[in-house]
Parts: C-alpha cells; sequence; structure tokens
C-alpha cells in the first residue's frame, strides 16, 4: 500500500481528471497559455507524478490501476481544444495549419509526447498506439497515433541545423525540448524504435551553444532564436530548474556538472538559513521564485541534496497551503495548484527516474525525515 502522502495525492488527481470533459474545476484557467502556468503544464506534470507513484514498489495492484486510469484522463483532457487553442488562434490569425502538432510547438508536443510515453511505462495499454483525433473546426481534424507524434517531432529534430525542435515559431530552449527527449526514451523502451538517437545532438549543441558561463550568470540561455541562430545572453531560474530536473535522468552528467551551480544558488537564499516566503533567489520577480522553488525541490531530491531538499519542503508546508480534505492532499495556496503539487508529489514518489525504471532518488523514509 502506498505510504500515506502519495495515496493523498492520488486521490487529488484522480478528483481532478475524472471530472466530466467540460468541467475544469481545481485547474488555473488563465486567458492565454502563460509561460510557467499554463493548463499542458498542469496535465502533463502529475501524469509524470502519477507514472513515479504507480511504480512505486508499495503499490498495490489497485491503485497502480488507478493511477494508470488517471493518467489516460490527463492525456484525454490535453488532447481537448482548449488546452491547444492558443496555437490554432495563432494559426487563424497567420493563415497557417492550426494543427499544434505538426511544426514547431514543443511546449505541447513534447508534453503530449511524454505524457502517452509515462502511460505505457506504467503498464497502461496500448490505446494511443491507434488514432486520435484533434478537432479544431468542423474541416479542421488531424489524426495522429503515438508512433506517428514520435516521428513528427524526430524528423524535425533530425532536419534541423541546431538538432532541437521548435517551442514557438522561431524559438527553441532547453526546458521545453526536455520533454521531446523523454517521449524518445520512453517510445523505444516500450517499442524498441530508435527515436534516442536525437538525444545526443541535441544535447551537444545545449552545451556549446546554449550553457552560460561566468560568475552570477543563470545556467541556461532562456531562448534560441532559430532564424538568427543566436541564444539570448540570459536566463532565469524557473527556466534553469525545469530544465535541470527533466534533464537529471536522461543526461546525468550534464546534470551533476551544472545542478550544483543551481542549489548553491538557491542556498544562498536568506544565507542558507531557511527559503523567503516571497520565493527564491529573485525577489522582483516573485513568479519566477515560486516556479524555481519548486522545480528545485525535484532538482534537490533528485540530486540527492537532503540538506536543501528539506528546506525547500519546510517551505512549501510553510507558504504553500498544504491542504488534506478528506483523503486528498493538494498545495491549495499556489498558483496551478495541479502543478505545484504534481512537483512535490513527484519528488516524494523518488523523481522521474522511476519512469526510466531508474535507483529512486527519495523515498518514504527520506521524505519522512525531511518533514521532522
Amino acid at each position: 500500500m502506498l505510504p500515506d502522502r502519495l495515496a493523498a495525492y492520488l486521490a487529488y488527481f484522480e478528483r481532478l481528471a475524472h471530472q466530466p470533459p467540460n468541467r475544469w474545476e481545481g485547474f488555473f484557467l488563465p486567458a492565454d497559455e502563460q509561460p510557467g502556468f499554463g493548463l499542458r503544464l498542469q496535465l502533463a506534470w502529475p501524469c509524470y507524478a502519477l507514472g513515479a507513484i504507480c511504480r512505486h514498489p508499495d503499490a498495490t495492484d489497485a491503485e497502480q490501476e488507478r493511477c494508470r486510469a488517471t493518467m489516460a484522463a490527463l492525456i484525454a483532457r490535453m488532447l481537448q481544444r482548449r488546452v491547444w487553442a492558443s496555437w490554432g488562434l495563432e494559426a487563424d490569425r497567420r493563415s497557417i495549419s492550426a494543427d499544434p502538432l505538426y511544426k514547431g510547438n514543443a511546449s505541447y508536443s513534447g508534453h503530449l509526447a511524454m505524457m502517452i510515453g509515462a502511460y505505457e511505462a506504467a503498464g497502461g495499454d496500448a490505446r494511443f498506439d491507434d488514432d486520435w483525433v484533434l478537432h479544431w473546426s468542423s474541416d479542421s481534424r488531424f489524426s495522429y497515433t503515438h508512433h506517428s507524434l514520435l516521428q513528427a517531432i524526430c524528423d524535425q529534430m533530425a532536419a534541423s541545423s541546431f538538432h532541437g525542435i521548435e517551442c514557438a515559431p522561431g524559438r527553441a530552449g532547453v526546458a521545453c525540448t526536455a520533454p521531446a527527449l523523454w517521449a524518445a526514451r520512453l517510445h523505444d523502451a516500450q517499442h524498441g524504435s530508435q527515436y534516442a538517437a536525437v538525444i545526443d545532438p541535441w544535447l551537444g549543441f545545449v552545451r556549446r551553444r546554449l550553457v552560460l558561463r561566468g560568475p552570477g550568470r543563470a545556467i541556461f540561455s532562456a531562448a534560441y532564436h532559430t532564424r538568427a541562430r543566436v541564444a539570448v545572453p540570459w536566463g532565469h531560474n524557473a527556466h534553469d530548474a525545469c530544465a535541470l530536473a527533466l534533464l537529471a535522468p536522461l543526461a546525468p552528467e550534464l546534470a551533476r556538472a551544472l545542478a550544483p551551480r543551481l542549489l548553491r544558488r538557491a542556498r544562498r537564499a536568506d544565507g542558507g538559513a531557511h527559503l523567503p516566503s516571497a520565493g527564491v533567489w529573485q525577489r522582483r520577480n516573485v513568479a519566477d521564485a515560486v516556479l524555481a522553488s519548486r522545480f528545485c525541490y525535484l532538482v534537490a531530491v533528485q540530486a540527492r541534496d537532503d540538506a536543501l531538499s528539506a528546506a525547500l519542503l519546510a517551505h512549501a508546508e510553510a507558504h504553500f497551503a498544504p491542504e488534506q480534505r478528506g483523503d486528498e492532499r493538494c498545495y491549495a495556496g499556489s498558483r496551478a495548484a495541479p502543478l505545484a503539487t504534481a512537483l512535490f508529489a513527484l519528488g516524494e514518489a523518488g523523481g522521474l527516474g522511476r519512469l526510466l525504471d531508474q535507483e529512486p532518488a527519495a523515498g518514504p523514509a527520506l521524505v519522512e525525515a525531511l518533514l521532522q
């Protein structure tokens, strides 16, 4: 049987996912797809957390089946028009295809592909290997399978001069490309394909062009402008933390080399004594700081930095309004509560390495110790 906290996270995600399809109670619904809090992220990260919870050694058969059913429901929501409507509206304005998977939209397509891969890795059925449809209008319907989605993503990466895929027209980035790498690895593991061949060329480009060097600087360039072929010479904490959280199990050597820069920055907050209620590192940009602290918890767990993990988890307990309602648990005081809850649930479940059946970064005993 799952530890109590993981079981409570499962119950919370289960309720969110299994609402009627046109109901979105409990989700943060911005007017547009905000970079750090978009609806796609509130669906994707709970799916990854459930994948890790499902593969927890203490999960019973019944709990595993509940995880898989909830993951499938989250993927079905990810296919809904409202999740990718910002792409369709912009496409209509520019008179191009409204298909959100066709080209240059890795911030959506990568997460969708990774969600399906995580579902299959957790023992899910092959329903997404069959045709499914994205419906924009009566004359705009786009049919894909898991396989054709991966082929579309990896074809773009293989043909790209920078070995990556655009997250949005004219722009690529480390964090938004990482789910595509995960999708390739997970598909190969389940189907014996060779899509992971795209990973090393992209990571080589990241090392050469997108890692920022110098004291006090961010770790990764915030964006690579694919038409001008120029990486912006600045970054931000949330992007760094998200990128390193995703890359740690896929590129452990790169993560080991770069994660200490992020973790040192976190420890310097308030002299390392505690983490401030306004967030971490950047007082002037609270949204970036709060996002950074959530992703940094996952980075710290996967780096086995127990002291910082404890500080970040204690910070969440003190400032993100953890709430226990019946058998559910979430961080209700956060903007985009499903995303915040997913990141802490994922860390407590052992990290993203669970999806690859790697040795977990943390377990119930460590989580209990961190909360003492």
